[in-house]
């Protein structure tokens, strides 16, 4: 029986199947197969991690200086994603970057997330990568500090 969300899968509930086991004392209550939350998130982490390098490597990553406006303009946005070559792009930006983030959320071919909704499906989802110099720190830095 193997239970996901609200689905299950085989016979009864796993929770009854444990339950069943602990009685017969074929089990100790204490073990269970669940990973930590700690390895989960090292698990995201690391997917993250791969998806990002994924891009680099392939050359679908672009790190600029700056993603400054002179006015919060949709158009303007446009025309500067299309200066930098890309099509399908997932826009990761600091907080500070509030200005390009009203320019750029109505566009329909990218999206736009700041530094801490950055997720693994979104990554593999788009076909480029566009972040500042402060935001590919800042990653990296996520990245370090998970791996002490």
């Amino acid at each position: 029986m193997v239970r996901f969300g609200k689905r299950e899968f085989g016979h009864g509930s796993v929770e009854l199947q444990l339950e069943a086991l602990e009685k017969d004392r074929m089990i100790d209550s204490s073990v269970r197969a669940v990973p930590a939350q700690d390895a989960i998130s090292e698990y995201k982490l690391h997917a993250l991690s791969l998806a990002i390098s994924d891009r680099a490597l392939n050359g679908k990553m672009v790190v600029v200086e700056s993603l400054d406006l002179s006015e919060a303009k949709t158009k303007l946005a446009k025309q500067m994603l299309e200066a930098l070559g890309l099509k399908h792009a997932l826009i990761v930006l600091a907080e500070d970057d509030q200005n390009f983030y009203r320019a750029a959320r109505n566009l329909a071919a990218h999206k736009v997330l700041s530094l801490a909704g950055l997720n693994v499906y979104d990554v593999l989802n788009h076909d480029e990568l566009l972040m500042t110099t402060k935001v590919a720190r800042a990653i990296e830095a996520r990245f370090q500090g998970a791996a002490q």
